[in-house]
């Protein structure tokens, strides 16, 4: 019985083997090739374009002074560096330039509201650099309304509104 077992086993195994070996020559034989559509054809043959780069030429700056001036005639252990104090004419100093301040010690107008975000649920704001939900206290009011560029404080009889800047 078991050389019948063998003679089986062994029979099987070179049916696989053959069927397996004219699978094989049969694909390498026969080419199959997918049908594109011409959009699929355009990606499949994609090739990128080389960027064109237009040569650059320096520009001279004469006339352009830089603020900073340094002593070249001492020696590296000695050198000194002088900035100049005063503003081109029409440049104003930065605190002109810049917006009211949000700081007390640069004279704050009054109270800055920098974020609003408004959520499904959620609404709330930044008012110098706190973060406040519509019913909460800020300083001395109550935070009673956020819009989408506003917020409504209310304190005592009064009320103010704070605009996003």
């Amino acid at each position: 019985m078991k050389r019948y077992d063998d003679k089986i086993i062994g029979t099987t195994l070179l049916t696989i083997i053959g069927v397996c070996m004219a699978g094989f020559t049969v694909w390498s034989l026969v080419a199959f090739s997918a049908k594109l559509s011409p959009e699929e054809q355009k990606i499949v043959s994609f090739a990128p374009a080389l960027p064109k780069l237009a040569v650059r030429t320096a520009v001279s700056t004469a006339g352009v002074n830089c603020p900073i001036q340094i002593n070249q005639n001492l020696a590296p252990s000695q050198a000194s560096m002088t900035i100049p104090t005063g503003f081109p004419p029409g440049v104003p100093p930065a605190p002109d330039a810049a917006p009211p301040a949000i700081s007390q010690e640069l004279g704050t107008i009054g109270p800055t509201v920098t974020f609003i975000m408004i959520d499904s649920s959620k609404r709330a704001a930044i008012i110098n650099g706190k973060i406040v939900r519509e019913g909460e206290r800020f300083e001395q009011g109550t935070v009673a309304r956020i819009e989408r560029t506003r917020v409504l404080v209310r304190a005592g009889k009064g009320e103010q509104w704070l605009h996003l800047n």
